[in-house]
């Protein structure tokens, strides 16, 4: 879109060219229309150059569609040269989670190039990029509004943990993950006597010539585990404090998925809250990015009711599969999923964020209230370490890593399931 408009300066020419035209004609001389002429010269000058001129052409392209949050993107504004005489200025609209840093501008190239930092993660598109040019006589201003499609994915940062939930079955295909049968692999399970078919590399001639006896050894066989992590995403606290709430959720999450993709894990993800989003699991570096570009869209699936929340469809998490849910445990229907599932046979773990106080929240609660909201987060974490469920509770330094470490040491307690 272009406007033009004139500036102050059209105003007190064509004044001064209407007081020279009636001084001339109630006087009867000319002297006073050749006083004003360069002023009708200048404006007639100045008509002619903006009508000629074309609107400037924008187009504004990022140095990456992806990043980490806190990674310096640049930002390029191709903008066309101005006609000689011609002043410009440029600007741009940026989201509030895209902070500028430092700015350069080439003037042989009329590149604009503006460093940018994400301060948080998310799908954050460009705004409105104006261009306003004044002409040489400085009598007309031309601006014109761009809104470009420039969209940078902004991925949460994720720390590297040590360890990891492990899943309590494994899948059939070979993978990275010691199983609980034996067969071939290369992690010794015990010795057996010698029977017809063995191979002779399987032979354990140390315990054959103290025995007496031809003895082989049994391995355990390694193979993949599916992990489906599970994002909460109710909330029935303040805007704020669930946003943050959200926050180091999805940054959890990206963590793991990180964590289970480098042991070759297959991760998928479920989302739970207004909507039920479904990612189904798969191996590598490409189901990593497709997981991470599922935690974008997060944030507009907060809500603070779901009917059908219990009810997560039979047949979409693969058997066998580890259930690791991300949960600041603040409703009734989160609990109720989790509950469902872990009636269901699945194998579940839950990961309790922390849930931070907003401005109103300390404003108006009193010490009772809170004593209370954190007596029945309690209550919800007993309730489900009753039915099993192994619950690690994140700390005050957001460390996952303990959080890892207590649901790992209440799962060895339990006994083994199986979907």
């Amino acid at each position: 879109m272009t406007v033009r408009w004139p500036t102050h300066r059209v105003g007190g020419y064509l004044g001064l060219v209407l007081a020279g035209l009636i001084g001339s004609l109630v006087a009867g001389r000319p002297e006073p229309v050749l006083l004003v002429a360069p002023f009708a010269v200048a404006l007639a000058v100045g008509l002619g150059l903006v009508s000629g001129a074309s609107s400037p052409g924008v187009q504004a392209v990022m140095a990456a569609e992806r990043t980490v949050e806190g990674e310096p993107v640049e930002l390029s504004l191709h903008v066309s040269r101005p006609p000689a005489g011609w002043s410009q200025d440029v600007t741009v609209e940026l989201p509030s989670e895209l902070h500028p840093s430092a700015t350069a501008y080439d003037r042989s190239s009329g590149t604009l190039t503006v460093a940018v930092t994400p301060t948080r993660w998310g799908m954050h598109r460009v705004g409105r990029v104006g261009v306003r040019r004044r002409d040489p006589m400085r009598l007309f201003v031309t601006e014109t509004h761009v809104t470009p499609r420039t969209l940078l994915r902004t991925y949460p940062s994720s720390a590297r943990l040590r360890s990891v939930v492990e899943a309590a079955d494994v899948q059939v295909r070979s993978g990275n993950q010691r199983s609980r049968s034996r067969g071939d692999g290369i992690e010794f399970a015990d010795l057996r006597p010698f029977t017809p078919g063995d191979r002779a590399r399987s032979v354990n001639w140390r315990a054959t010539a103290r025995r007496g006896d031809l003895w082989v050894n049994v391995q355990h066989p390694e193979r993949s585990a599916d992990t489906i992590l599970l994002l909460d995403t109710f909330g029935q606290r303040s805007a704020t404090a669930r946003l943050e709430s959200l926050d180091e959720a999805v940054r959890i999450v990206a963590s793991l998925a990180s964590a289970y993709q480098a042991r070759r894990d297959r991760v998928g993800l479920l989302t739970f809250g207004g909507r039920l989003r479904w990612l189904g699991p798969g191996l590598g570096e490409r189901q990593l990015y497709r997981v991470v570009d599922s935690l974008l869209d997060t944030e507009m699936l907060i809500s603070d009711s779901w009917q059908e929340a219990a009810k997560v469809p039979i047949g979409v998490i693969p058997p066998r599969a580890l259930l690791l849910a991300v949960t600041p445990l603040q409703s009734d229907a989160s609990e109720d999923t989790l509950v469902d599932l872990r009636t269901r046979g699945f194998d579940v773990g839950v990961i309790m964020v922390r849930v931070p106080e907003g401005p109103e929240t300390r404003e108006h609660a009193t010490r009772l209230a809170r004593r209370l909201d954190r007596l029945e987060r309690h209550t919800r974490r007993l309730r489900l370490e009753r039915l099993g469920i192994g619950v690690g509770e994140v700390p005050a330094d957001g460390s996952v890593e303990q959080a890892v470490t207590e649901v790992e040491l209440w799962r060895r307690r339990l006994p083994h399931v199986r979907a």
